[in-house]
């Protein structure tokens, strides 16, 4: 069954930085600081008129090529941040809201 019962989504309250046309959108979070080591969270919704059914795992990872593909539509110069230079939890588990705590490093 194929049928769409549920949409996991980004919640930022931050605005796209990146253009109307952009394919991948990018947020640029306000309150991030040149500091050592910030700490931010993502926050993923699920959003359904029913409750989920079970829990929620949600994988996060980097997506170099993502990257790639901004700087050549758009003729910029972002880097992807060394492996190093941050800690993504491998899955994160849940039935409901669901907050994931980014680390990033100022290597």
């Amino acid at each position: 069954d194929n049928t769409v019962k549920g949409i996991v989504e980004f919640y930022n309250n931050t605005p796209i930085t990146s253009g109307s046309s952009a394919i991948f959108p990018v947020y640029t979070p306000a309150t991030l600081e040149l500091t050592p080591t910030a700490e931010f969270d993502v926050t993923v919704n699920y959003a359904s008129v029913d409750p989920a059914p079970e829990d929620i795992t949600v994988q996060l990872s980097v997506a170099s090529d993502a990257v790639t593909q901004y700087n050549t539509t758009h003729t910029a110069n972002y880097n992807t941040l060394p492996a190093a230079a941050y800690t993504i939890p491998a899955s994160v588990t849940q039935l409901d809201y669901l907050s994931i705590l980014l680390k990033v490093c100022g290597r």
